[in-house]
């Protein structure tokens, strides 16, 4: 039976794809038995602009049919309480399913399978002090019916949240950052949404883009997982703190931080942005990252 479960994932292959002065590419592989990354296959749903490799400070998010994830969890259980295992040492997974099974068996609101993932991509800050400044980022999130989405938020959210009034023709209306208790340091938050779904920015002028977002490409295949940050922008306000911190230190001390600090700088100008995709094809789980260099 332990090797019946092995067989679910045999084998882990990893390279790279690409080395050049500019750009890394590397892959990671888990090899899945076939009827496996078939099911698994199915899962990832496109969400607007999520994975594609651009220069954003942050961006992260994931895809997924909830519907078909909840039908694959089903499945899964199914076959277990129809064959479970016997052996003691995997006791556990019998046990498992049996709790996923009640889990699975609770009522859920029909705007929750309708959701297809979330994309946040923050394209620049001031991260000279804390919180950050200036901050310019726009959030998608992917759904069916959006509108149905946006219903069930103005039930449950406060009141402030009622008023705001979203038509899906992705135009941005201006949120009233108070009333929903959004800090004064986020600035000039606005919505839109569209048939694909709901997304937010902040920052002045970006409200421009949503509609943009909403109706972004992302990678491809689609991402179940992406996350991705500007290497050289983190280590360089990691550098600006360290520097303010080190005016008190003692100077053998200082001496040493300092010379980290110079090392550190020296990176900073040569990593650029590292961006991480993780998808499901035909033979298993694949992890992409691409590492740009300035």
């Amino acid at each position: 039976m332990i090797k019946g479960l092995a067989a679910l994932a045999p084998r882990f292959v990893f390279g790279s794809k690409e080395v050049s002065e500019k750009l890394w590419v590397s892959h990671f592989l888990v090899e899945t038995r076939a009827d496996l990354a078939q099911d698994l296959a199915t899962l990832a749903a496109p969400v607007p602009g999520l994975g594609a490799d651009n220069s954003s400070l942050v961006s992260f998010g994931f895809g997924i049919d909830v519907g078909k994830a909840l039908d694959f969890a089903k499945k899964k259980v199914a076959a277990i309480k129809a064959s479970p295992y016997k052996c003691e040492m995997l006791a556990g997974l019998n046990e498992g399913a049996v709790e996923m099974e009640q889990g699975l068996q609770q009522p859920m609101p029909p705007v929750v399978s309708n959701l297809r993932g979330l994309m946040v991509n923050v394209k620049s800050a001031d991260t000279s002090s804390m919180p950050p400044k200036d901050i310019k980022a726009i959030a998608v999130l992917a759904a069916d019916k959006p509108a149905e989405l946006l219903q069930m938020a103005k039930a449950m959210g406060p009141p402030a949240l009622a008023k705001i009034d979203l038509t899906p023709d992705g135009k941005p209306v201006a949120l009233p950052a108070a009333e929903l208790g959004i800090p004064p340091f986020v600035q000039s938050p606005h919505a839109a949404m569209t048939d694909k779904g709901i997304a937010i920015s902040v920052g002045a002028g970006e409200e421009q883009n949503l509609g943009g977002a909403l109706s972004a490409e992302g990678a491809s295949p689609a991402p179940l997982l992406s996350f991705g940050y500007d290497v050289g922008e983190f280590m360089g306000a990691v550098q600006k703190q360290t520097a303010e911190m080190m005016a008190g230190m003692p100077e053998e001390f200082r001496k040493e931080q300092e010379a980290q600090l110079k090392a550190t700088m020296a990176l900073s100008k040569i990593f650029g942005v590292v961006l991480s995709n993780v998808t499901l094809g035909e033979k298993g789980i694949v992890i992409e990252q691409r590492l740009h260099l300035k």
